[in-house]
C-alpha cells in the first residue's frame, strides 16, 4: 500500500514538472496577453485613422472637410437638378402663346401685303383681297402689341431702345399698309403699301 502511495506522488510529481503539462498551464495567460496585444493594436489603428483623416493641412493625411465647402456642394448639386428638371423631355415649347401670336400676325401682315403687291391687279381679285387681309392682319399685330408689350415701350431708352423702334415702325407700316387699301385704286396707293411693308418689315427685325 505504502508503494502504491509513493509510486502516486511520484508520478504526480513528474507530470507537474513536465513540459507539456507547464506549456497547457501557461497557455490561458499567452492566449490573454495575444488578445490584449490585439487589442491594443487595433485600438491603435483605429487613432492613427482617426487622427490621419482629419489631419492639419500641410500633412500627409486629408483635411476635415469645410462646412461652407459643403453647402457650396450643396448648392451647385441643386443648380444641377435645376437645368435637368428644365431641360427634360416632357418640356416642350408651346405652339401658341400671346407673344407668338403677336408675331404671326405681323409676319401674316408683311406675308399678305407681298402677295397682294405681286398678285394681278384685276378688281376684285387676289390683289384686293390680299390687301384687305394684311391690313387686318397688321392691325391686329399693333394692337396685341401694346396689350401685351405695353410695359416695353417707352423709358429712358428713346429711339436707341430696339423696343422703342420696333413699336414705331411697325405702327407706321400697319397705318401704310391701311391707307394704302383704303386709296386703292388710286395710283399712289402702290407706293404707300411698299413703304408701309417696309417699315413694318424693318420693325420685326429690330426684335426678331
Amino acid at each position: 500500500m505504502r508503494f502504491n502511495k509513493y509510486i502516486m506522488r511520484i508520478a504526480g510529481f513528474s507530470l507537474l514538472f513536465s513540459p507539456g503539462l507547464d506549456a497547457w498551464a501557461n497557455e490561458p495567460l499567452r492566449l490573454h496577453i495575444d488578445l490584449d496585444s490585439a487589442f491594443y493594436t487595433i485600438s491603435t489603428e483605429e487613432a492613427h485613422l482617426t487622427n490621419s483623416a482629419f489631419a492639419p493641412l500641410g500633412t500627409n493625411g486629408p483635411t476635415r472637410p469645410d462646412r461652407n465647402s459643403t453647402i457650396l456642394a450643396q448648392a451647385d448639386t441643386s443648380d444641377v437638378n435645376t437645368v435637368d428638371e428644365l431641360s427634360d423631355e416632357k418640356y416642350k415649347d408651346r405652339l401658341f402663346t400671346t407673344n407668338k401670336m403677336h408675331q404671326y400676325l405681323g409676319i401674316g401682315a408683311i406675308a399678305m401685303g407681298l402677295i397682294s403687291a405681286l398678285a394681278p391687279k384685276d378688281e376684285d381679285g387676289l390683289h384686293e383681297d390680299a390687301a384687305r387681309v394684311s391690313t387686318l392682319l397688321a392691325a391686329g399685330a399693333v394692337g396685341t402689341g401694346f396689350i401685351y408689350h405695353w410695359e416695353d415701350i417707352g423709358g429712358e431708352g428713346g429711339l436707341s431702345d430696339p423696343d422703342n423702334m420696333h413699336t414705331l415702325l411697325a405702327g407706321l407700316g400697319a397705318l401704310g399698309i391701311a391707307i394704302s387699301t383704303a386709296t386703292a385704286p388710286d395710283s399712289s396707293h402702290a407706293s404707300t403699301g411698299m413703304l408701309g411693308l417696309t417699315a413694318m418689315l424693318i420693325g420685326v427685325k429690330y426684335t426678331w
